[in-house]
């Protein structure tokens, strides 16, 4: 019943005109009544099913939308996640610069204090660090 709402717009329509219909209708009242009810009954229970077959092509049309996005959608994820990925190795980068800038900066402020700067001192980036890597160009 897709497409079809005007179904459900000219049940709504033709309920004012059924009304009008069956009140000058020849029937006992309690009949009237009764007749009037179940018409009622019907309707929104039709409407009920006009709603829930909306739902249902909108559900499906969803399915088929994200079915035909998917691809893109776990290209995005992959190159998100390979994106993380670097900035995370990136970060670990800085924090170890910054681990042995801290260490290199320690080691500067020991050798200065020294009366005078050992060969240890001068020869290396570090001050107390065993085997440090020397400087380039240090001998």
């Amino acid at each position: 019943m897709r497409g079809e709402d005007k179904y459900g717009d000219k049940l709504t329509n033709l309920e004012t005109e059924f009304e009008a219909e069956l009140a000058k209708a020849s029937l006992p009242a309690e009949a009237k009544s009764d007749i009037l009810k179940l018409a009622r009954a019907y309707k929104d229970n039709f409407v009920s099913f006009m709603t829930q077959q909306t739902l249902t092509d909108q559900v499906s049309d969803l399915g088929q939308i994200y079915d035909r996005i998917r691809p893109a959608i776990v290209r995005i994820m992959t190159a998100a996640d390979a994106y993380s990925q670097a900035a995370e190795m990136r970060a670990e980068d800085i924090r170890q610069k910054l681990l042995w800038g801290d260490r290199a900066s320690n080691a500067a402020r020991r050798c200065a204090r020294l009366p005078v700067r050992s060969e240890h001192c001068q020869n290396s980036r570090f001050d107390g660090l065993g085997d440090a890597p020397a400087r380039p160009g240090a001998i």
